[in-house]
């Protein structure tokens, strides 16, 4: 007599039938007497029988084995049909829609974003996409940013002077501002010494300063062969940077300098900012700017502590160079998120 077995399972809402095999009675009771012969070979047969018996038993499982899969095959039904309305339908994942390609590949319109509205995006240079006056190649200087977004803070400065009797050179940061251009260092307008002392009026100059040291240069020029020296303040940043010297006895608190041999060389690059100039001498002090020291005192240069500044060198007083270092922030301001 044969002997099935299954067991029902619910899953899911589905009923899946299994079945775990069909036993035939003989066979098992075949089985069992196999299973005797087998052990009492091992209790008081001889070697040669006993593996006999276990090759035979062997072989025999095999066989049951196999009987008893190809008997499950026919026997398996699972139903995944049924009760659809509680799984539901699934829908397949579409890998070409519009959701997923915004993954894949990001709308360009937003990595050319133009947030501040000045034409440029971070793609394309722009230094700061919060503020509009800072973008590559703007002609138009404003002072506390990159305006121009060439890595550099910029600051918009005014330089206010007078000199006894030429502007023979003056630069910034190794650029020639007026008169004759200085060797080796940016002239954009080449020009000829300015007469300085004629009109009893000062000159003045906007220039552009940088994040960091900054230097600013003069070679003073007296036509008569006498002495030249200079007043002059520096407004940058909110700060009045006025010419200020030192007595021959007094202790050296100026960042003015002066060359003490202006007809000898190593002069050259004297208007860049880290020029050496630790052997210059400290600027002398010749007299306050309003008493009149140096016979004339230009009125738009009062309201400073301005001081007249020479160089007091027994040789050559006719020509003279300048040069005050000083600087300013690297970081700039923080401008408003738009």
């Amino acid at each position: 007599m044969t002997k099935c077995t299954q067991i029902n399972l619910w899953l899911f809402g589905a009923l899946f039938i299994l079945s775990t095999g069909c036993v035939d009675d003989q066979a098992v009771s075949q089985d069992e007497q196999n299973e005797n012969q087998v052990g009492g070979s091992f209790t008081g047969g001889d070697e040669a029988g006993s593996n006999f018996d276990q090759d035979r038993d062997v072989d025999h499982s095999l066989s049951h084995d196999q009987t008893v899969g190809s008997e499950d095959m026919g026997q398996q039904a699972i139903d995944l049909g049924s009760n659809e309305e509680d799984l539901g339908e699934v829908e397949p994942f579409d890998m070409s829609s519009s959701d997923m390609s915004d993954l894949i590949e990001p709308d360009m319109n937003d990595l050319l974003s133009d947030l501040d509205g000045d034409g440029f995006s971070p793609q394309q240079g722009d230094c700061d996409d919060f503020d509009p006056q800072a973008f590559p190649g703007n002609l138009s200087p404003s002072s506390g940013r990159d305006y121009d977004c060439d890595g550099r803070v910029d600051y918009m400065g005014t330089v206010r002077m007078i000199v006894d009797d030429r502007v023979k050179s003056f630069c910034v940061n190794n650029e020639t501002i007026a008169g004759e251009c200085v060797e080796d260092s940016d002239c954009p307008q080449p020009g000829l010494p300015i007469d300085s002392w004629t009109d009893r009026r000062s000159e003045t100059y906007e220039v552009i300063f940088h994040g960091g040291k900054n230097v600013v240069a003069l070679h003073g020029m007296d036509t008569g062969g006498v002495i030249s020296g200079a007043a002059m303040w520096i407004n940058v940043a909110g700060r009045i940077l006025p010419s200020r010297g030192t007595g021959l006895s007094e202790v050296d608190d100026t960042g003015w300098r002066y060359d003490p041999l202006p007809d000898e060389e190593g002069k050259y690059g004297w208007c860049e900012p880290y020029f050496a100039d630790d052997q210059w001498a400290p600027a002398i002090r010749a007299g306050e700017l309003f008493d009149q020291a140096w016979l004339h005192s230009p009125s738009d240069l009062y309201g400073y502590p301005v001081e007249w500044i020479w160089d007091q060198t027994p040789t050559n007083l006719q020509d003279a160079y300048f040069r005050f270092s000083f600087f300013l922030p690297l970081e700039a301001a923080p401008s408003e998120t738009i």
